[in-house]
């Protein structure tokens, strides 16, 4: 197919891209938030049952892929590299969007503490950097990175 500028087709699958960071970015938002330890920041039924959300992510993407054999008229290499920007940004996204979450409840916990012991740690955790706070999450849903920094024992 010759590329002729922007169809509807193409014009629904940047659509749908976008739909599908927003919706992928808020669920890994939430997976962040409650690997953390606050499930309770995340909607009710997220926390009850998580595959929906899962599922409907799954659903954009594919439903992307679909629009594009369908009809789009953009070269194959540029769809591929929009749906993996695509895949890419709503991971990164939904991991800050969940760091910015603990964050907040870190703060919010150090200023209603009731020793300064207490406060110290929460700042403190408040305080650590994006990497430290995915290896975090990691070892808690029980995998690590194998790319991460060893620390030392504390």
């Amino acid at each position: 197919m010759v590329y002729t500028g922007l169809m509807f087709y193409d014009i629904l699958l940047v659509f749908i891209l976008f739909i599908y960071i927003v919706v992928s970015s808020r669920v890994g938002a939430w997976h962040t938030i409650s690997t953390l330890g606050f499930p309770s920041e995340a909607p009710e039924l997220f926390c009850r049952n998580s595959n929906i959300y899962d599922a409907a992510s799954i659903l954009l993407i594919i439903s992307a892929i679909v629009v594009f054999f369908v009809g789009a008229s953009i070269p194959g290499f540029v769809a591929i590299g929009l749906l993996l920007a695509s895949w890419y940004l709503s991971g990164k996204l939904g991991h800050k969007l969940g760091f910015k979450k603990y964050r907040t409840i870190m703060i919010e916990m150090a200023d209603f503490s009731s020793s300064d012991d207490e406060k110290t740690q929460f700042l403190k955790e408040a305080e650590k950097s994006d990497d430290e706070l995915l290896n975090d999450a990691l070892n808690s849903a029980g995998r690590t990175r194998p790319h991460a920094k060893m620390r030392p024992p504390a």
